[in-house]
This record gives structure tokens, sequence and C-alpha cells, in this order.
């Protein structure tokens, strides 16, 4: 209650900074429909809070017209750097982070499928297959010299934890879902 934005519905990341990125919007939005499965808010207030920031997410600008800026502000929803400035171009996109928000919508259009159109209405204008490379998670990266710098994105563990979420839209990401290839045995003590 005390940092979201009446007018756009996001919250900030950490008290009284107004900035998120799409990691801290989808840890607001499990909060969110967890406190409304707990009886902990009516129903009047999911539906608007609810209501109010998807739609503000469907009005983001995308970086390079393709997915979510990694920082939006939260007062104004422009594209920002991670000190929250503001920036026309963009800085990038996160595959972890986008991987990371299907998660609530997921649970969304399972449990609360009456918000199926609103998250689809939010993801009409992203191009998800711009962040798979060969079944790997590829983020995005405005570098100084103008130029998109494209690299895997993941490490064991939150890879593997976004992909999830992402194959449920039909995205192929079986190299971001394999762990194995992460790991190997080694013997301590005659134990592997």
């Amino acid at each position: 209650e005390n940092n979201t934005n009446t007018v756009t519905g996001l919250v900030n990341s950490v008290d009284g900074y107004t900035a998120a990125t799409l990691w801290d919007t989808a840890s607001y939005l499990l909060a969110m429909i967890s406190a409304h499965d707990l009886g902990i808010i009516e129903n009047s207030v999911f539906d608007d809070r609810l209501t109010q920031v998807l739609n503000t997410m469907a009005s983001f600008t995308l970086f390079e017209d393709k997915l979510p800026n990694k920082v939006y502000n939260t007062a104004t929803a422009a594209m920002t750097t991670y000190d929250n400035q503001p920036t026309e171009r963009g800085i990038g996109w996160s595959a972890i982070d986008i991987g990371r928000i299907m998660v609530p919508f997921n649970v969304l259009v399972w449990q609360h499928p009456k918000y199926t159109p609103l998250v689809d209405q939010v993801l009409s204008s992203w191009d998800l297959q711009a962040m798979v490379t060969n079944a790997e998670m590829t983020g995005a990266d405005a570098s100084a010299g103008g130029d998109t710098l494209y690299l895997q994105e993941g490490r064991l563990g939150y890879e593997e934890y976004a992909a999830k979420s992402l194959v449920l839209a039909g995205i192929d990401l079986s190299e971001a879902l394999s762990y194995e290839r992460h790991f190997e045995y080694v013997e301590i003590d005659g134990v592997q």
C-alpha cells in the first residue's frame, strides 16, 4: 500500500524508490494473488489493482519494439536505466525477468481465468521468440556504442525456473531446462 503508484498500479522495488524490474513486478503480482487467495484483500481490491497494473504493462514501451525494458519508472511507466534515469532507447531486456513475470501470468490464466484477456493484452506485443537462441534464454543489453549485445542468460536454478514458465507459453527452451549440462560428478573420499 505504501509503495503502489495510484496512477500506474506499479509498485516500487524498495520503499520510496520509483523503479521496478519485471522480477519485482512479478513478486508484487504473486504477493497480490496470494493475499487475495488467503482472503487478506477483497475481490474488489484485487480486481482494481490487477486490472490497473496489467493495463499499464500492456502500454509499456518495449526495448527495440520486442520485449520489456529491464527497468520502468513506477510513477510514469517510462523505460529507465538501473539508476532510474529516463532512457528513450532502453537498456535491454532480461530473459530471466521475463520468465519470472510469466509465473504470475500463468497462475492468473489457470486460477483466475477472468483475467486471461488482460494477460493476453500484455503479451500481444511481446516477441518472446526474440529471447531464444538455440533453445537457450537470451538477454539483450544496449551497449554504449549503440549496438545491442545478445547474451545467453541464466545461472543454474534461475534459468530453469524462468524457462519452465516460458515453456508453458509454447517456447522451446529445452537447453535452458537441462540442468545436467551445468554440473559433473567428482569423487570425494571415494564417493561420487
